[in-house]
């Protein structure tokens, strides 16, 4: 068992993986968190649970792997891929579903990555500056939309930094009968 590994995820595991000093502690574990799962609501009649029938409810729950997976290769339209063989598509298909949660599906939530923090080690060098490239008023608005939407979203954060480098709006190719859409 890791030390960073969550409780829950050991609890859950299969008595049998552990030495036997270990299963019946676990075994009673087990045993108490299926009892607070029983019981979590037995008393609260003014529970926060969707309404029956919400259409939304699903959405909110977590999803299997498997089921990320299929909405993941749904996204990506792999089936309408004409440049790929079937064995290409299979191997890929097996590649998405064993890392899919990799993948960030349209609309849903970024999530902080816990037990990394993302540091780019610059050494000595001194800051690097570059004038912004002047941008017609339309897409002045765009990248306006976008930024506070990624801050919104917590993708990014605003910052003074002493380096800065220049945003280019590039239009994506037509996709699958899609609009075009300007991405940064």
């Amino acid at each position: 068992v890791s030390a960073s590994e969550p409780l829950g995820r050991v609890i859950n595991r299969d008595p049998q993986e552990f030495s036997d000093v270990l299963k019946d502690e676990l075994t009673r574990e087990r045993q108490l968190l299926n009892e607070a799962r029983e019981h979590a609501f037995e008393d609260d009649a003014n529970r926060d649970l969707p309404p029956i029938g919400d259409e939304n409810a699903d959405k909110n729950l977590p999803r299997s792997d498997d089921q990320y997976a299929k909405e993941v290769i749904a996204e990506i339209r792999l089936d309408e891929c004409t440049n790929l063989s079937t064995a290409q598509k299979n191997d890929l298909k097996k590649v998405i579903t064993k890392w899919c949660r990799i993948f960030h599906l349209p609309g849903e939530k970024f999530e902080e990555i816990r037990g990394y923090k993302h540091h780019i080690d610059t050494g000595d060098h001194e800051p690097l500056y570059c004038t912004p490239y002047p941008l017609p008023e339309s897409q002045v608005r765009f990248v306006k939309s976008e930024i506070d939407r990624m801050i919104a979203e917590g993708i990014c954060r605003p910052s003074e930094s002493s380096w800065s480098s220049p945003i280019l709006v590039v239009a994506k190719k037509d996709e699958h009968g899609q609009k075009v859409r300007p991405r940064l």
